[in-house]
């Protein structure tokens, strides 16, 4: 993982507390990224094994992992 993204369970946990100001969605070739934004920090949400921008193929992929992280 690298300085400028996180990690679903750091999301996760950011989510829990209700430190998350905002997320947005990011259009890309290929799909939609997710860039979270906490406190004064934004950071990019990382793909857990290659720790490389996780990239949605699907909308309603990335919707429903939205509503499963709250």
């Amino acid at each position: 993982m690298t300085a400028d993204t996180i990690d679903h369970s750091t999301l996760a946990e950011l989510a829990e507390a209700g430190s998350v100001r905002a997320v947005h969605v990011i259009g890309q070739p290929g799909g939609w990224s997710l860039r979270v934004k906490y406190g004064a920090v934004e950071r990019t949400l990382a793909a857990q094994r290659s720790r490389q921008t996780r990239v949605f193929r699907r909308m309603e992929t990335l919707v429903s992992y939205l509503k499963d992280v709250g």
